[in-house]
């Protein structure tokens, strides 16, 4: 798993980092100290240090450390084996393992008043929680939306929704969902109590590969810095021998006139 990469529940890649530039520990967490930190990024709910990742015995091991925790499929764990494709969430942000893991090509959206604003989130491989708690992947903060109301799992191509409670109040396209999985689809709307949401596909921006710096592109910067210099120097040279001549020529004139 050499490449992961950290997004906000909008799809929003904050960082990038490789595996292979670290040792065997990697600390992630808002303070300026971790290897990879998130300061300035991440809200408080992230604690200064909040997740350890460790290589030990051929395989990485991911250790929730933050006092918000750490959930994979919508389960809060200790520590796990870490596989690419996976998808890691700690407080809103999420951790996706591997040079293809990331958001998927679904997100859910709604028109209705919340209390922080957000009507968008990104569907995340996967299984995803939803409901009003900042502690789902998808948070819908409306008054009648329960705390953990469903959930919604991504195979694929594939979407399922699913009620957290047979006496949760959910439709799709107008048919109350029973205990089952229910199929979703690009366009369905999905009611939560009175809250409908709709499935979208997501508009997804391509993500650069991370950065690195070369032994070729070291020696271009040295060649380009070079180059840069011999045009000062230059120039340095062409300006003295102007002032050399200027001063020559006006010691002349001054010799003609006081003769």
């Amino acid at each position: 798993m050499p490449v992961c990469r950290i997004y906000t529940y909008s799809g929003e890649c904050l960082k990038s980092f490789d595996t292979k530039d670290f040792g065997n520990t990697i600390t992630i967490g808002r303070s300026s100290g971790c290897n990879v930190s998130l300061k300035g990024l991440a809200e408080n709910n992230v604690s200064r240090e909040h997740i350890i990742l460790k290589f030990s015995g051929g395989k990485w091991i991911l250790e929730g450390v933050g006092h918000s925790g750490v959930y994979k499929d919508a389960v809060k764990i200790g520590e796990s084996e870490v596989q690419e494709g996976e998808v890691y969430r700690f407080s809103q942000l999420f951790l996706c393992i591997g040079e293809k893991c990331g958001p998927s090509d679904f997100d859910l959206t709604w028109e209705a008043h919340t209390e922080n604003n957000q009507h968008r989130s990104v569907i995340w491989p996967g299984v995803n929680s939803v409901g009003a708690s900042r502690d789902n992947y998808i948070t819908v903060r409306t008054e009648d939306v329960s705390r953990v109301h469903g959930k919604i799992t991504c195979e694929g191509k594939m979407l399922y929704y699913q009620n957290m409670h047979p006496s949760l109040a959910s439709e799709v396209n107008g048919i109350a969902v029973q205990g089952d999985k229910v199929e979703l689809n690009v366009g369905d709307e999905l009611t939560l109590c009175d809250t409908v949401t709709k499935v979208i596909k997501g508009v997804r921006i391509k993500q650069q590969a991370v950065v690195k710096r070369t032994i070729s592109s070291d020696t271009a910067l040295v060649k380009k810095q070079k180059h840069s210099w011999d045009w000062s120097a230059a120039m340095i040279i062409i300006l003295l021998l102007v002032i050399l001549v200027t001063a020559l020529i006006f010691c002349v004139f001054y010799n003609v006139l006081i003769s």
